[in-house]
């Protein structure tokens, strides 16, 4: 039994050894194990829709995650994301300084600190722009003593965020691999006078830290108000048959506008180039 028909549905992407199913495709897939899927769960950018069957017989569709490189990390394209996000990241800290100089008109508080008119600061951009410091310089100590060096914050700013950044991406693999450790940060909420003590701590693993760090690059992405061109691919959609499939400025992935597929930009190019071979055929016997 080969891949396509085999009744598991992974179609030859299976990462964990042998198929369960007797006579089965010879990959080992458990949807009992989630730890198996992507950690980015219905956000997975490699996500596929597919039918299930509850116990009462009623069938309703649901985004299922991509099988994950290792247990309990990130699919391959949800790796790649991350990793070009954090690159991002000094860019996004220096987009964000451009936003707080302009004097558009605030939704936020006025401060001034001189006599000069009065500076609208946009309070929502500062706090973004400081978190992103704040949690890469987070990542990039443990990244740094697992590598055998001790991390120093340098700078302010944009610098100190190129700076944790050139240490989360030079050692990319590292940060994915980091155990589960305790995790200090502000809730937002400064009531030092009150005696209650703003910082929360929680447990999370290098997997949570990049999930966090493709997170704050997305805000920037929405708080900037970026708009990306799509363009329409000419091929029809391998699951619904419509001519709606389109791809993002820059996306490594190709998305189906009608029903929600989704496919790497390999796969559609191999796809598409099958299909060219047999329209051209078929135009040439006419």
């Amino acid at each position: 039994m080969n891949a396509s028909t085999c009744p598991c549905g992974c179609h030859g992407a299976g990462t964990f050894g042998n198929c369960t199913i007797n006579g089965g495709c010879g990959h080992l897939h458990r949807d009992s194990e989630p730890s198996q899927r992507c950690r980015r769960g219905t956000r997975c950018a490699d996500a596929t829709r597919q039918r299930v069957t509850a116990e009462d017989g009623s069938t309703s569709r649901v985004r299922l995650p991509a099988w994950a490189t290792t247990p309990g990390g990130l699919c391959r394209m949800d790796t790649t994301l991350a990793y070009r996000a954090i690159q991002q990241l000094p860019a996004d800290c220096a987009e964000l300084s451009t936003l707080l100089a302009k004097t558009s008109r605030p939704i936020g508080v006025y401060a001034s600190s001189s006599r000069d008119l009065s500076v609208p600061i946009r309070l929502n951009v500062e706090a973004l722009q400081a978190k992103i410091v704040v949690e890469l310089d987070i990542w990039a100590a443990p990244v740094a003593e697992f590598s055998g060096f001790t991390y120093t914050e340098i700078g302010r700013g944009g610098h100190r965020a190129h700076y944790a950044s050139g240490w989360i991406v030079g050692r990319w693999p590292l940060l994915l691999q980091l155990p589960v450790m305790t995790v200090a940060r502000l809730d937002g909420d400064d009531e030092r006078l009150s005696g209650r003590n703003p910082v929360v701590l929680a447990d999370e693993d290098g997997v949570d830290g990049a999930l966090r760090l493709l997170r704050l690059h997305d805000q920037v992405t929405d708080i900037a108000g970026r708009t990306h061109r799509a363009e329409r691919l000419w091929s029809p959609c391998p699951q619904c048959q419509r001519v709606a499939l389109e791809r993002q400025e820059g996306a490594d992935h190709v998305d189906c506008a009608c029903c929600g597929h989704r496919m790497t930009l390999a796969e559609y190019e191999r796809r598409a180039s099958v299909l060219a071979v047999a329209y051209e055929d078929e135009v040439a016997v006419a």
